[in-house]
């Protein structure tokens, strides 16, 4: 019975969730945890009941593609970018949960979503860098179609850089 209802809930991908710690100056892949699989909308539900704002401020998460490692060296990610913005603590883990909401139902842009790799955050003292990862390096495009939201996410508050391997 619970397959058949899980069954109605999937979504187009399988997302990792990784995490790195901040106080880790190692960035080879054996510094980085995977956590978790994406596999449904149940799975969702499961991470935002169970992970609060303090895990956010105290640790880097990455949500990616699977098959899709969370640094600029993997072959999916090199050709792309990242477009970054600055979230203020006090919002983190509603802007968050948000973001992984629509990552995972490709709802980030309107449309060209599969050019997403994945999402991150990154705690800093008063505030929370949130970058979504792109396959492509198409800044126009990716802005172009970008399905903004709340205060933390609008264009005007972000900045697009392709990533420099």
């Amino acid at each position: 019975m619970r397959n058949n209802i899980i069954m109605g809930y999937e979504i187009d991908n399988q997302w990792k969730l990784w995490y790195h710690s901040i106080k880790d100056n190692n960035w080879t892949k054996s510094s980085y945890n995977e956590l978790y699989t994406v596999q449904n909308l149940f799975d969702y539900y499961f991470i935002t009941n169970h992970f609060k704002q303090n895990h956010y401020q105290n640790g880097m998460f990455f949500l990616m593609k699977e098959n899709v490692f969370p640094n600029w060296e993997d072959p999916r990610n090199r050709e792309g970018g990242c477009l970054s913005f600055k979230v203020r603590s006090c919002n983190i883990l509603n802007e968050w949960n948000e973001l992984l909401l629509r990552c995972i139902t490709n709802n980030i842009l309107n449309h060209g979503n599969e050019s997403i790799n994945g999402i991150s955050i990154s705690p800093k003292k008063e505030f929370n860098i949130v970058k979504i990862w792109f396959a492509n390096n198409k800044p126009n495009d990716h802005k172009g179609n970008y399905n903004g939201f709340g205060n933390d996410f609008q264009l005007s508050n972000s900045i697009y850089k392709k990533h420099d391997i």
